[in-house]
C-alpha cells in the first residue's frame, strides 16, 4: 500500500500546500476557517468511554467517538498543510486516549457505529504514522493491537442482510483498517464486497 492512503494521498497534499504557499482562494480561505475551528478545538480534552453503545435512545459514547476522531483526522489535516507541530500532537493525544481506554462497541447499531467512526481514526493515524516521527514507538504498537483486537472484530462480518448506510459504512471501515495494517486480505475483502455484493 502507498501511504498515506486511506482519504488522501501524498500528492494531493503537496497539490493543496502549493496552492496554500501561492495563495490561491478557496484553499487559503479554507485553511483560515479550518484554523478558527482549531483554536477552540485545541483547548478540550478527549472524552474516550470503555464501551461505545448504539442504541437509540440510550447512547453511550457515540458522540464523543464521532467527535474526537473527526477532529483527530483534521488536526492531521491540518498538520501535515502546516506543519504546525501542535496540531499533530493534538491528533496523537486523541488517539492515544481511545487506543488505551475503548474495549468494545455494542448496541443494536454497533456495526453502523463501528462504520462510522473507524474510517476518520485510521486517516489520522495513516497521517501521523507516515507525516511525522512525534507519534512514539510504543504507542504506535499499542494502536496496532487495539485496531486489530477492539476494533477489527466489529467490522469483519459484514452484514449483508442489512445494506444501505450499515454495510456501506462498516465495508469503508474494513478498508481503512486494511490499508493502515498493510493487509492485503482485509482491503480485498472490503474490496470484492463492494463489487460483489
Amino acid at each position: 500500500f502507498t501511504h498515506p492512503g486511506v482519504f488522501t494521498i501524498e500528492s494531493t497534499i503537496q497539490t493543496v500546500r502549493d496552492h496554500l504557499k501561492s495563495g490561491h482562494a478557496p484553499w487559503v480561505n479554507s485553511l483560515a476557517h479550518w484554523e478558527t475551528w482549531a483554536q477552540t478545538a485545541l483547548a478540550q480534552a478527549p472524552e474516550p468511554v470503555q464501551r461505545v453503545f448504539r442504541r437509540t435512545p440510550n447512547h453511550i459514547g457515540v458522540d464523543e467517538s464521532i467527535r474526537d476522531f473527526t477532529a483527530a483526522q483534521n488536526f492531521a489535516y491540518l498538520f501535515v498543510l502546516t506543519d504546525r507541530v501542535e496540531y499533530a500532537d493534538k491528533a496523537i493525544d486523541i488517539i492515544n486516549a481511545w487506543s488505551r481506554t475503548l474495549k468494545a462497541v455494542r448496541g443494536a447499531g454497533f456495526n453502523l457505529q463501528s462504520g462510522l467512526m473507524i474510517p476518520q481514526l485510521m486517516g489520522a493515524a495513516d497521517l501521523i504514522r507516515h507525516a511525522c516521527d512525534r507519534w512514539s514507538e510504543e504507542d504506535q504498537a499499542r494502536f496496532q493491537a487495539f485496531t486489530e483486537v477492539v476494533l477489527l472484530p466489529h467490522v469483519i462480518n459484514l452484514r449483508i442482510s442489512i445494506n444501505g448506510n450499515h454495510d456501506c459504512a462498516t465495508n469503508m471501515a474494513l478498508a481503512a483498517i486494511g490499508i493502515y495494517l498493510d493487509d492485503e486480505f482485509l482491503f480485498n475483502r472490503a474490496l470484492n464486497y463492494h463489487l460483489h455484493s
